[in-house]
């Protein structure tokens, strides 16, 4: 990259996770990947991570993906790095419960520069007293849950992200906005050339790529039910989500769940998955560099050519030929 900005030989970050079992994927490796991307682009190790459990494992489990951490909260019983972040998922709301995990955080709050909760992580922060001068927001299906449970607390609804004052507590939305706000951390420590270097490394498009191009409908005139529905496709698409599967998760039959697809999009729950993937596929081929390879995967394909011949069904041309003219147009 050219013209990096001029840091000294011992200026590096330390960037803590805190993670909770069952934590959203992309809310844990949608961050991590955008200060990754920083260090590759720099040409060196300005980030550094490590991770801890809030469990007694060594390892926490984020769906099917198993990750390994450095510690736990009980082990580490104090811990100092620049950023805290801790990511989102179903779990949070129940773990801003959990006596250990609110003590930990109440007792090393002060070790940390920053604070960023991802999503639902936000109850975390907010049950430990760190929202009290700060605006904060959530999912948007849980605004009105942090807001009946915090009715002392700053909730912005609609937002990406928000900060503090001191620019030390964070909080973002859900599912893609972690990224949103790790761009802007990156722009605080790095500038905003490198940020925007940034984004276009992980196929990100701040002002287009991160809204909510997927849904045929207003996702706010549809049910409370088939909002988490459509929320959990979002969060799990990577796992090549079947029809079995989906009903399983939601407890409705594959009769029940395909009459309320009908009801409230006019489309069987089929026909539902594979346009959300073919609108992922069609941003991250005009917004991003990733290979077919990568995208098959991020999308829940089995391979690059079933992604292909999906992909020519619907528009007559291949990936790789509506890449290049998507490219040439902007």
């Amino acid at each position: 990259m050219n013209n990096q900005p001029n840091l000294a030989t011992n200026d590096r970050k330390k960037i803590t996770f805190l993670l909770i079992e069952d934590s959203y994927i992309l809310d844990f490796t949608g961050p991590l990947q955008v200060f990754e991307s920083a260090n590759i682009l720099l040409g060196k190790k300005y980030y550094d991570f490590n991770f801890i459990s809030t469990g007694t494992n060594d390892f926490v489990r984020l769906g099917s993906t198993k990750v390994i951490c450095d510690d736990n909260i009980y082990n580490a019983s104090f811990i100092s790095s620049d950023t805290l972040i801790i990511p989102g998922g179903p779990r949070a709301i129940e773990q801003s419960n959990d006596k250990g995990i609110i003590n930990w955080l109440k007792q090393n709050a002060y070790n940390f520069n920053r604070i960023v909760s991802v999503c639902t992580a936000s109850f975390i922060l907010a049950k430990a007293g760190l929202l009290k001068d700060s605006p904060a927001t959530t999912h948007w299906l849980f605004v009105d849950d942090l807001k009946k449970s915090h009715p002392d607390l700053n909730i912005i609804q609609d937002c990406r992200y928000t900060e503090d004052k001191n620019e030390r507590i964070y909080t973002s939305a859900g599912v893609s906005k972690g990224i949103d706000l790790a761009l802007l951390l990156i722009k605080k420590d790095l500038g905003e050339e490198l940020s925007e270097e940034v984004a276009r490394h992980i196929m990100i498009n701040q002002t287009q790529a991160t809204e909510n191009l997927y849904s045929p409908a207003k996702i706010s005139e549809l049910s409370l039910r088939m909002q988490k529905i459509i929320h959990w496709i979002e969060s799990n698409i990577h796992e090549n989500i079947t029809i079995e599967n989906l009903s399983s998760t939601v407890g409705l039959s594959r009769r029940q769940l395909t009459r309320i697809f009908r009801e409230e999009l006019n489309m069987s729950p089929s026909e539902y998955l594979d346009y959300y993937k073919f609108k992922l596929v069609e941003n991250k081929l005009r917004f991003s560099n990733l290979s077919l390879f990568e995208i098959s995967k991020t999308c829940g394909y089995n391979s690059v050519e079933q992604l292909r011949r999906s992909f020519k069904s619907r528009t007559g041309l291949s990936p790789l030929e509506f890449r290049k003219l998507s490219k040439n147009a902007s």
